[in-house]
């Protein structure tokens, strides 16, 4: 099973997720650095794209869904999906939250235009986000 990791550059856990999955993509700068990443998407054509971040609550969690909307009014993809549903794996350690990600974070931002692109292109690849607590990294690795 091929998996691609990303992650943010502001992530305060980048080393440890580099120690965990070896390569682990860092957005630093969104749009030049998506048009990176999916060619490595059309390279490698994973199985799954596992997408993670700090979690902002006191839990870890899986989202649901990813939104087209940046900002309050913002469009990411003019004509794009309201919404893409995500893949999210069974666990009983972390929760699946519906909507909890705000619509003008970064983390939508990178959740709505990969599953667009696997969309466009008709890549059978799941998407996966996850917000974590530190204590929780090493348990993502175990669920794929």
């Amino acid at each position: 099973m091929k998996l691609m990791y990303y992650t943010f550059e502001s992530n305060p856990f980048v080393k440890e997720l580099a120690d965990l999955f070896g390569e682990i993509f860092i957005f630093k700068k969104l749009n030049s650095d998506f048009e990176k990443y999916k060619k490595e998407i059309l390279k490698q054509r994973p199985d799954f794209i596992i997408g993670i971040a700090k979690s902002p609550r006191a839990f870890s969690y899986f989202d649901k869904n990813c939104f087209n909307q940046f900002g309050k009014n913002k469009k990411l993809i003019k004509e794009g999906k309201e919404k893409y549903n995500l893949f999210t794996p069974i666990n009983n350690d972390f929760k699946i939250i519906d909507n909890l990600t705000t619509k003008k974070s970064f983390c939508n931002w990178t959740m709505y235009k990969i599953k667009n692109f696997l969309e466009e292109n008709n890549l059978e690849t799941k998407l996966v986000f996850t917000h974590l607590k530190q204590k929780n990294l090493s348990k993502i690795r175990h669920l794929f």
